[in-house]
């Protein structure tokens, strides 16, 4: 059974964050920016982090990525959890690593965000299925709202070092 884990660039596998919150709140109501940080509920990574994926090789996501977490709609929050909850934020940071950079196929990223949920953080069966289906469903969207430019972008602070055959 292979091994999936996440490595930090330091003495513990924590993932640091910091919530990115709009400078002038006032402006909020007229705001037309397309990457608006109070619309997206992003936070921004502090420190790298590396993932060892069997079978795909190493994942590297530097500090200043910025992403939003799991992508549950609010009515679920109170039964699937909020989307960067503790026990499900390293699975979400490297799913949204993947789909940003698309260093993968989208069915093999989806594929190990399922097994990465499972086996490193111990996401129950039913919780990690439900998400799983719903990414496979709905996620086609962000998987093709990518640009060139943005993919372009993401590389400079993702990277997949591939497995040795």
């Amino acid at each position: 059974m292979p091994t999936y884990m996440m490595i930090s660039a330091g003495s513990n596998s924590h993932v640091a964050v910091e919530y990115l919150i709009c400078d002038d709140r006032n402006r909020c109501r007229d705001c037309d920016e397309p990457e608006c940080i109070d619309k997206a509920r992003a936070v921004r990574l502090l420190k790298d982090i590396t993932y060892s994926l069997p079978g795909t090789g190493i994942l590297v996501i530097k500090a200043g990525f910025v992403f939003d977490g799991a992508s549950i709609p609010p009515a679920f929050w109170a039964t699937k959890g909020h989307p960067l909850d503790h026990s499900h934020i390293r699975s979400s940071l490297l799913h949204d690593g993947l789909y940003a950079a698309q260093v993968t196929d989208r069915a093999t990223a989806d594929r190990i965000f399922l097994d990465f949920m499972g086996r490193a953080d111990c996401v129950p069966w039913y919780t990690r299925s439900t998400i799983y289906v719903a990414v496979r469903v709905f996620g086609g969207g962000a998987w093709r709202h990518k640009t060139p430019g943005s993919i372009a972008r993401a590389c400079e602070l993702i990277s997949l070092i591939p497995a040795a055959d």
